[in-house]
C-alpha cells in the first residue's frame, strides 16, 4: 500500500500570512469600524484562491500568494521581522500583504456559499461559486469577472419565492441542493436557472401525529434546513442538519426516501461533512461544545464526541477534515484551532490562532500543506462607552487554555509584552482590534509520511502507524 501524507499536529505551524486590514473598513455599508466580522473560508477545488464572506455582505476571492510554495514568505515570531526592509513579507505589521482578486457585493445578509465542485482555473467556464443571501435568490456567480451567471429560485406550497438558508452542489456538480425554512430541501438542475425544481420534503405534520397517537418519537426533520453536504465516493448520499438540531440522510436520486434521523445535539447544526470515503458524518452545532460522529452503516448512535469551545455562540464554526482523512480541525470561541485523531477521537495538538477571538472557519487546501483561517465574531457597543470622549482600557487575564505559544503570532499589543490582552474601545464608536481579530490567516502546517500496512485502516483502528516527521517549513 502506498505511503501516505498526513498533517501532523504536534508540529507548531507557521504564520504565512495575515489579512485584516481589509475587513477594518466595511466597504461602503453602514457599520462601524472594526465590527466587520469574517463568515469562514472555502479553497476553490483546485486551490489557485480562497473565497470568504463578511457581515458587511461582500464575498472576497484570494489569489493564493505566488511564495506560497516555498519558505520565503513563512513568518516567524516578531523579534525576526525587520520592519525597515523592502520585503512585503516583513512589513506585515503595517498591512495586508496583498488585496482581494475580486470583491462581490451580496444584495443582503450572506446565508451560505459553496464552489462549483470542479471549478478549475484551467477552464473558466468552471471557474463559479453559488450563495444565497436573505430575500434573495440563489445565485451563481463567474469566479472570474465577478458577474452574476444565473439564479435559481426556490417556491414554497404557497408559490412564493423563499430564500435558502443552505447550499450545496452535488459531487458531479449537476445538481444545486438549497435548504428551506419549512423543512424543504430544493434540488435545482445546475443546467436549468429559474423557478424548476425537485423537493424533498424533511417532516410532515402528518407523521406527527400519528407518531403521537402511538406514543411513539416524532419521526422526521423539522426546522429550517441549515447544512447540506454530500458524500463523494457513495453515489446518491447527502446528509442535511436543521436548527432543531437534527441531521438526517437523504437519497436524493429518491426524494421521498429519508434514510436515517440522527439526535443528539442541544443546539441547532451548524455545520456537517463526510469524511473522504463517505461512510462517517461529522456534525456540528450553535451552543453545543460537541461533534458527533456518525458511521452511516450503522446509524444506532455516535461512534464519539469530539469536545470544542463554542457552548455560547450562535455563530456557525466550520469544522474541515484534512485531505487524506486522518485528522479533523476546528476553531471555537476562545481563539483556539483543535486537531483530533479520528481514528478514535482523541485530541492531537492544538494551537491558538487569536488570542481573544472566535475562529469560525479553517479549511485545508486540496494538495499543498497550508491551512486557512478565519476570525471574528459580531460586537455591540454600550452606549455609555460610546458617548465617552476618552478611551478606555481594560486589560483581561489571558485564556489558560494550556496552549503552548510557539511565537507564530503577531504581537497583540502596540509594542508591550505583558501577559495582558489589551481591548480598546474608543470614543468615536469604534473597536481597537489586534491585527489576528477579524482577520484571514494563511498557516504552513507540519506534515508526516504514514507507512500504512495493509489491514490499516484511517478510521476506527488504533494500530500506530511508522512515521517520518516532515518540518512545518
Amino acid at each position: 500500500m502506498d505511503d501516505l501524507l498526513e498533517v501532523d499536529p504536534q508540529v507548531p505551524p507557521k504564520l504565512l500570512c495575515i489579512l485584516h486590514d481589509e475587513f477594518k473598513d466595511p466597504s461602503g455599508w453602514s457599520l462601524a469600524q472594526n465590527s466587520n466580522f469574517l463568515k469562514g473560508v472555502k479553497w476553490s477545488p483546485d486551490g489557485v484562491c480562497y473565497l470568504t464572506a463578511a457581515d458587511d455582505n461582500c464575498l472576497r476571492i484570494y489569489d493564493i500568494p505566488p511564495s506560497l510554495g516555498s519558505s520565503v514568505a513563512i513568518l516567524d515570531d516578531d523579534e525576526n521581522l525587520d520592519r525597515s526592509s523592502n520585503d512585503p513579507s516583513q512589513q506585515q505589521l503595517h498591512g495586508d500583504l496583498y488585496s482581494p482578486a475580486l470583491r462581490i457585493k451580496a444584495g443582503e445578509l450572506i446565508y451560505d456559499y459553496a464552489w462549483y465542485p470542479w471549478a478549475s482555473a484551467i477552464d473558466p467556464a468552471t471557474c463559479c461559486f453559488a450563495v444565497t443571501t436573505r430575500a434573495h435568490p440563489v445565485h451563481l456567480y463567474d469566479a472570474v469577472s465577478g458577474q452574476l451567471r444565473c439564479s435559481y429560485r426556490p417556491f414554497n406550497k404557497l408559490d412564493e419565492m423563499e430564500a435558502a438558508y443552505s447550499i450545496n452542489f452535488s459531487p458531479d456538480g449537476s445538481k444545486i441542493f438549497a435548504g428551506g425554512r419549512n423543512s424543504v430541501i430544493y434540488i435545482f438542475d445546475l443546467n436549468r436557472p429559474g423557478r424548476d425544481h425537485d423537493t424533498i420534503s424533511t417532516y410532515s405534520k402528518n407523521n406527527e401525529n400519528k407518531s403521537k397517537s402511538f406514543g411513539g418519537q416524532i419521526s422526521g426533520q423539522p426546522g429550517i434546513i441549515s447544512c447540506i453536504a454530500c458524500a463523494k465516493d457513495i453515489t446518491g448520499l447527502m446528509a442535511a442538519g436543521s436548527y432543531s438540531g437534527i441531521a438526517a440522510l437523504y437519497d436524493y436520486r429518491t426524494p421521498t426516501q429519508q434514510l436515517a434521523v440522527l439526535e443528539g445535539h442541544t443546539g441547532g447544526i451548524t455545520h456537517l461533512k463526510f469524511s473522504p470515503c463517505g461512510t462517517y458524518l461529522y456534525t456540528g452545532a450553535r451552543r453545543d461544545g460537541l461533534i458527533y460522529c456518525w458511521d452511516a452503516r450503522n446509524m444506532s448512535g455516535a461512534m464519539y464526541q469530539l469536545q470544542r469551545e463554542v457552548s455560547t455562540t450562535n455563530q456557525r464554526v466550520y469544522f474541515d477534515i484534512e485531505p487524506c482523512g486522518r485528522h479533523l480541525a476546528s476553531g471555537g470561541e476562545d481563539g483556539v484551532l483543535r486537531f483530533w485523531d479520528l481514528r478514535d477521537g482523541s485530541e492531537a495538538g492544538k494551537f491558538r490562532v487569536a488570542e481573544s477571538d472566535t475562529v469560525n472557519g479553517c479549511e485545508f487546501h486540496p494538495s499543498l500543506p497550508v491551512l486557512a483561517t478565519a476570525t471574528g465574531h459580531r460586537r455591540f457597543f454600550d452606549d455609555e462607552e460610546e458617548n465617552s470622549s476618552e478611551e478606555e482600557e481594560v486589560e483581561e487575564p489571558r485564556d489558560d487554555t494550556g496552549v503552548e505559544d510557539h511565537g507564530d503570532r503577531l504581537e497583540t499589543s502596540s509594542g508591550g509584552e505583558d501577559d495582558t490582552v489589551k481591548c480598546v474601545r474608543s470614543g468615536e464608536g469604534q473597536f481597537s482590534l489586534n491585527r489576528d481579530e477579524n482577520a484571514l490567516c494563511l498557516f504552513r502546517v507540519g506534515m508526516r509520511v504514514v507507512n500504512l500496512k495493509d489491514d490499516d485502516v484511517l478510521v476506527g483502528s488504533a494500530e500506530a502507524a511508522t512515521t517520518k516527521n516532515i518540518q512545518g517549513s
